[in-house]
């Protein structure tokens, strides 16, 4: 199966978006230039053909292939089976754009938010940056509510690596905080041991955003 995928994949090339991929993924060779609605439908097809088939025999050898595992887990519907392939997968994730996909594609975690949660605290302490920032980004995009905000506020307590991508996700999830919870997550970004490089990224984000107000921004 995966060498009929990599067919589909290889006929839906475009050379310029595989060097626009490039430039934004430097540390990533194997890029064919798949754009990712193509990615979607070849995953769809994938997942109404045989999907557990696909994630067990795919062998990553495109950037492409990884973004089609990131969204075919996701769309598993039994959550203990969808996070053991997410456990698998997890040191496959080595860019930003794959922990994105995967992240935002794990919609089951709206409906078992603590069995994800729990789930991401196993991973922690993990020293892969890019798990890390598969924790930033989750939380961003599930966990920014009520029930969460202070847990969230913890695990940035827990939480660091010095990396870049792993601090632009904190700074992105800083930023999403200040559009919900603005106190919180202005007074963290004034912690005395609050990383620079962090708040730099963490401010123009907040900048840059039509959700949150000039009165904010102005005071940053």
């Amino acid at each position: 199966m995966i060498d009929e995928v990599k067919k589909v994949l290889i006929a839906k090339q475009d050379k310029g978006y595989q060097n626009f991929t490039s430039t934004l993924t430097p540390n990533k060779k194997n890029i064919l230039g798949v754009r990712i609605p193509e990615i979607r439908n070849i995953a769809k097809a994938i997942n109404q053909e045989n999907q557990l088939g696909f994630l067990d025999e795919n062998d990553f050898s495109y950037l492409e292939l990884e973004l089609i595992q990131a969204i075919l887990i996701g769309q598993i519907k039994d959550i203990a089976l969808a996070l053991t392939y997410a456990d698998a997968f997890l040191p496959v994730i080595d860019t930003w754009n794959t922990c994105d996909l995967f992240c935002g594609s794990f919609k089951l975690t709206k409906k078992y938010q603590k069995i994800v949660w729990e789930w991401l605290g196993h991973h922690q302490t993990s020293t892969n940056p890019m798990t890390l920032r598969v924790i930033m980004v989750m939380m961003l995009l599930y966990f920014l509510n009520n029930d969460y905000i202070d847990k969230v506020l913890d695990k940035l307590e827990i939480i660091h690596a010095d990396d870049y991508y792993f601090k632009m996700g904190k700074a992105w999830l800083l930023a999403e905080m200040t559009v919900k919870y603005p106190t919180k997550s202005l007074t963290y970004l004034e912690r005395k041991d609050m990383d620079p490089q962090i708040k730099k990224m963490a401010i123009r984000k907040i900048k840059d955003s039509f959700r949150i107000s000039k009165t904010i921004k102005d005071n940053l």
